[in-house]
């Protein structure tokens, strides 16, 4: 897909905590990682037209718009947060304890890609770039050791394409190392299992990080117009308001957000009271449900925990590996190949977060302060460890997007 999931991902644009980079520029000892050293990046990439303009955080001459996206349920999540003693901030600026609605990669309601905002406008100018549609790399061509170009197939046809210099390999970050091992690049177990001939042994798919997060829902709140369900809330107005131009409702909006980004109790011990560790992000439909086509009530939604710095070690990570019977019986689709381990709750520490995330006095007052919200029969469940542990493993899931 043009794009990759900039294409059709939940549009959130988040860059992270500051902390985090000023944090790798201490681990790499690479000062060059600290987040006042690359925030001049951060700004030469947007032109920013949201909500959030105090201070100089943002650019506005850059490739990739950003807009805030304005919604009913915000002025119920401002209140609960000054309830809460949180203030609204902007989740793009040196990120501190508090509730936030997003920015999006978006313009007047409509998606930009990195395919629209960085590609399209200059896909008819620069004579030396060819885009191949509909088409999939499978192997990496090779000659001594050196990529010299790719082969692909389209429409089932079988072609190459030649490198005078190099070959950028961007598949991202489950599609890179399958199309590696392919190529005979990878380590020596799946090589030697698969049968494919060694050009180097690499820990291709190896140190797979990210965020686990637990679905909690659904949950009732009594004035359905402030959740703006877009599968039972959708008018023919709504389409001919957005062909227009007027596009603040439904389909300019998604399903995703509000945010919060708290501080647990275990990150106040190492004294950083200033450095978020869980996430809450609100869905506004209900999503926990087995048949898709089930009728969704109006006045559902969710809501997910998040650990925002889930306790990797060495030894510990997760991993990206290929099913080397499949193939062997010629199977060649990525999506076939693939096994993925995220090595999910194997930490201790990541296990206690959420469920202090799910369980904490705050987030059940939270839910009662979203306007009668029906939450208690879920916060007394939580209380119980034996079944949060069981919800947990059952619903921990991988949020793919920009967190």
């Amino acid at each position: 897909m043009l794009g990759g999931s900039s294409s059709h991902n939940g549009l959130v644009y988040n860059r992270g905590n500051s902390l985090d980079y000023d944090k790798w520029a201490e681990i790499t000892n690479d000062p060059s990682w600290r987040y006042d050293a690359i925030l001049k990046f951060f700004k030469k990439a947007e032109t920013y037209k949201g909500i959030y303009t105090i201070g100089h955080q943002h650019g506005r001459q850059g490739p990739l718009t950003i807009e805030t996206l304005m919604r009913p349920i915000h002025p119920l999540w401002k209140a609960a947060a000054a309830e809460l003693g949180y203030k609204v901030i902007d989740p793009n600026a040196p990120q501190k304890p508090g509730f936030a609605y997003e920015d999006a990669t978006s313009e007047i309601g409509r998606r930009v890609s990195t395919f629209e905002a960085y590609i399209n406008p200059i896909l008819h100018i620069r004579k030396k770039l060819h885009v191949v549609k509909y088409a999939q790399v499978d192997k990496i061509l090779l000659k001594d050791n050196i990529a010299i170009g790719v082969r692909y197939t389209k429409h089932g046809i079988v072609m190459m394409a030649q490198a005078s210099k190099e070959v950028i390999v961007s598949g991202g970050a489950i599609a890179t190392p399958i199309l590696l091992m392919k190529s005979g690049i990878g380590p020596s177990s799946i090589l030697n299992n698969a049968k494919i001939p060694k050009v180097r042994y690499l820990p291709v798919g190896t140190n797979l990080q990210d965020h686990p997060g637990v679905l909690l829902g659904p949950f009732a709140i009594d004035d359905p117009s402030v959740l703006s369900n877009i599968r039972n809330n959708l008018t023919i107005e709504d389409f001919e308001k957005y062909i227009n131009f007027q596009r603040e409702d439904i389909l300019s909006n998604g399903q995703s957000g509000p945010q919060a980004f708290l501080v647990s109790s275990f990150a106040k011990k190492r004294r950083e009271v200033n450095w978020p560790d869980f996430q809450l992000f609100l869905l506004r439909q209900n999503i926990d449900r087995v048949n898709p086509a089930f009728y969704i009530p109006t006045n559902e939604f969710s809501l997910i925990v998040f650990a925002g710095r889930p306790e990797y070690k060495i030894g510990n990570f997760g991993s990206i590996t290929m099913d080397t019977s499949a193939y062997r019986r010629r199977v060649r689709d990525i999506e076939r190949l693939v096994k993925l381990d995220f090595n999910f709750l194997h930490s201790k520490q990541d296990f206690d977060l959420l469920l202090e995330g799910m369980s904490l006095t705050s987030f059940a007052n939270l839910l009662n302060n979203m306007n009668n919200v029906n939450s208690l029969e879920l916060y007394r469940s939580v209380q119980n460890f034996r079944k949060v542990k069981i919800y947990m493993l059952t619903h921990a899931f991988i949020y793919r997007g920009k967190l």
